[in-house]
């Protein structure tokens, strides 16, 4: 082993993750929100998870836009690839990344796309 400190483990690589959580956000901030706001109906409760989930995202995207912004301003060497990701999923798991994409492009975090595992193979080799 020439240098054993080079490369990426689970435990030191550093992945930046868009903040394609829209639902995720939006259904944990929902579940809270009768304690925390009992002065909203069902559906100002639902409103109000559905802001705070937009605006977490948008702060998402823009960290992206600043960590990339920093590894070149202070020139780090750290192999930084901003090639966007895939995420594999069952077929169940599947109805649920759907719904959270829908709901995300709705909010105008549409920077998702839906594609076959056959796509998947030919865009990236994944099987």
């Amino acid at each position: 082993m020439d240098d054993p400190a080079s490369g990426a483990s689970g435990r030191n690589e550093g992945l930046v993750v868009m903040g394609r959580y829209f639902k995720m956000v939006r259904d944990t901030v929902g579940k809270n929100l009768s304690e925390v706001r009992p002065d909203l109906d069902t559906d100002g409760r639902k409103q109000l998870a559905s802001r705070f989930a937009k605006v977490y995202c948008q702060a998402a995207y823009q960290n992206a836009e600043l960590i990339e912004q920093a590894i070149e301003a202070h020139g780090f060497r750290c192999d930084y690839n901003r090639a966007g990701w895939v995420q594999a999923r069952t077929e169940e798991e599947q109805k649920s990344l759907r719904i959270s994409a829908r709901l995300a492009e709705k909010s105008g975090c549409d920077d998702w796309t839906m594609i076959e595992s056959s796509e998947a193979r030919k865009l990236t080799g994944m099987r």
